[in-house]
């Protein structure tokens, strides 16, 4: 009797399990249909509609993947320039991360306030945020990062934590040109870099230090730092080339033109020997400054004009900007004043193409948003197609709920019904029982009797005495038989044992029910942001060329990026010379071009 109905219940407990796990496969599949559409369209679609899939994919999450969709939509915003809607995601996803009591990612979302500040120009914000982050993550367990790990795609310790956020404050103080802060915050992540034996972060510490004295214009110091990161022998050649092209830059601003030369010239000679077409242009493009100092004008335009095909080929504009209008001074020193209004000319040009490229760009922006807008209506179908799914499948869970439990009633009554009926059929079998053994008896005193009368006892008395004595054992008898009826009507009863069975038959439905009710619960989620899609790809770059990497992307000129960060025009194209060799482009490959696959 109680084999079936386990069986029953364990059959609907499989179905109920798997109308849950496609419930939660059809949520998954939606989630990762919308993070598909973020990652793949948040470059050509309007913001509005990416700022939707975000929406709908938050929707599904859970608490922590929601905040990390906040921090994705947030920076997306920002780097789109609208402030008060990626301020309002921002709010959001620190109200939520103080809700949860997730205190890593508060710290990261204080570095999100920073990254906001910063990109408008709000340096003060930035760096108090920064701050903030820093004294959240010197207070933070091993056990409060450990559980951020294990929930996150991606990994890392508190002193990694720190590094970058000092990494950060330092690039904040340079940019405020708080020399002194910005070297303090490097030297202090120059520490921790040692301490996570991070190679390529020493050396970018070593290299910011270096760079910094260069911007402080301590042009001693940094010819002393480069030197010693060259004589350290631990650069490969492509950064030995950059120290020698550093220490030229300090030798040329000091005006010891020799010297300055002498180390351009190293920078050539590794330059040419890795290949590199994109270094020796800028290289190329120094000495010819240095020639120029010295008033070697033939010299300068030889070397400006031999580099001048590779420039064109490479179709980096704003380099070819910069060597027309320095060919146009050079003609003009040299008293060749027509050839001089040439390169000008050239210059101007160059530039107003560039500035119809820009429109250009544009309109096709609109022509995406069309396309967009079709794509959408083909995208309309598999949407309704995926809410239909779901709304099926809610609907046939519920059915089978239903269904189940009206089983389950039908089954219980039943089974009361058929105890009740073998409870009914027992006491007719005993009481057929007690109206044999009283005919038995009664058989049996009557034969007794015919058997007193033929054996014609001699003594009345004995006689008497015998029947007496025969009329108290049949009524014992017939007490012990209700005795037994009555001790049969007790245990008709639902026994202490059977009632225990049935306990332990609902408590393992009941466990069985808790058991499913759990893998709803279960959920998997995920994946990139600008920095982290490059940092994954390129883990080499430090911060501050991250930065610049955000200023191109955006549309910056060299010289705007300089404006903006109060730095010179040689110091941006030094980076974007270590830029272009870390990401490995080849001189015809344009680095604006290649970090807009990133966004």
């Amino acid at each position: 009797m109680y084999n079936n109905p386990k069986k029953i219940i364990l059959i609907l407990l499989v179905i109920f399990g798997s109308l849950q796990r496609i419930l939660a496969q059809t949520e998954k599949d939606s989630l990762q249909y919308y993070l598909s559409l973020i990652d793949a369209k948040k470059t050509e679609y309007p913001v509005d509609s990416i700022s939707n899939y975000y929406q709908k994919a938050r929707a599904l999450s859970a608490p922590f993947e929601k905040i990390h969709l906040l921090r994705r939509e947030a920076k997306m915003l920002v780097d789109k320039g609208f402030r008060k809607e990626s301020l309002d995601l921002l709010n959001q996803a620190l109200a939520q991360a103080k809700a949860h009591h997730f205190r890593t990612v508060e710290a990261l979302i204080y570095q999100g306030y920073a990254y906001y500040y910063y990109n408008f120009n709000d340096f003060l914000s930035s760096y108090k945020n920064l701050l903030l982050s820093k004294s959240l993550i010197e207070e933070l367990s091993r056990i409060e990062i450990d559980s951020f790990n294990k929930k996150s795609t991606y990994s890392f310790t508190k002193d990694e934590m720190l590094q970058t956020v000092l990494y950060n404050i330092g690039t904040i103080a340079l940019t405020n040109e708080e020399y002194q802060k910005a070297e303090k915050y490097f030297k202090d992540a120059l520490i921790y870099s040692l301490k996570n034996n991070d190679k390529q972060g020493v050396l970018d510490a070593r290299i910011n230090l270096a760079s910094l004295a260069n911007d402080k214009k301590e042009y001693s110091a940094a010819i002393f730092r480069f030197k010693k990161l060259l004589n350290e022998n631990r650069l490969d050649k492509f950064d030995r080339s950059l120290a020698y092209f550093n220490i030229a830059l300090a030798y040329s601003d000091l005006d010891s033109l020799d010297l300055a030369t002498v180390n351009v010239d190293k920078a050539i000679a590794l330059s040419e020997e890795i290949e590199d077409r994109v270094s020796l242009v800028d290289l190329t493009f120094l000495k010819s400054q240095i020639e120029g100092k010295r008033g070697n004008y033939e010299k300068e335009m030889e070397l400006l004009s031999g580099k001048l095909k590779d420039i064109v080929e490479m179709e980096d504009f704003e380099t070819q900007v910069e060597y027309y209008n320095a060919l146009a001074k050079s003609e003009e020193n040299r008293g060749h004043y027509k050839k001089a209004t040439y390169w000008f000319k050239k210059q101007s040009q160059l530039q107003d193409s560039i500035v119809e490229k820009i429109y250009q760009n544009k309109f096709k922006n609109i022509e995406i948003e069309n396309e967009f807008l079709l794509q959408q209506q083909k995208n309309k179908f598999q949407k309704e197609i995926i809410s239909n799914q779901k709304a099926k499948a809610k609907l046939y869970f519920l059915i089978i709920v239903l269904l189940g439990i009206l089983v389950i009633t039908l089954f219980m009554l039943w089974y009361f019904a058929i105890r009740h009926h073998f409870k009914r059929l027992k006491i007719e079998v005993q009481k057929r029982k007690i109206h044999q053994i009283e005919e038995e008896n009664k058989r049996k005193v009557e034969a007794l009797e015919t058997q007193q009368i033929q054996a014609e006892l001699k003594s009345k008395k004995r006689e008497l005495l015998i029947s007496l004595l025969f009329v108290k054992k049949r009524k014992e008898k017939v007490k012990q038989i209700y005795e037994e009826i009555e001790k049969v009507a007790d245990r008709s009863i639902i026994s202490k044992e059977s009632v225990l069975q049935i306990k332990d038959f609902v408590k393992l439905k009941s466990d069985e029910l808790d058991q499913a009710e759990d893998v709803q619960h279960k959920l998997v989620n995920t994946h990139k942001d600008f920095f982290n899609k490059l940092l994954k790809d390129f883990p080499e770059l430090s911060k501050t060329e991250l930065k610049i990497l955000a200023y191109l992307s955006i549309g910056l000129s060299t010289k705007e990026i300089a404006d903006v960060q109060y730095v010179s025009i040689e110091a941006i194209r030094k980076s974007r010379y270590r830029i272009r060799k870390k990401l490995n482009l080849e001189a015809k490959d344009s680095l604006e071009n290649f970090i807009l696959q990133y966004h």
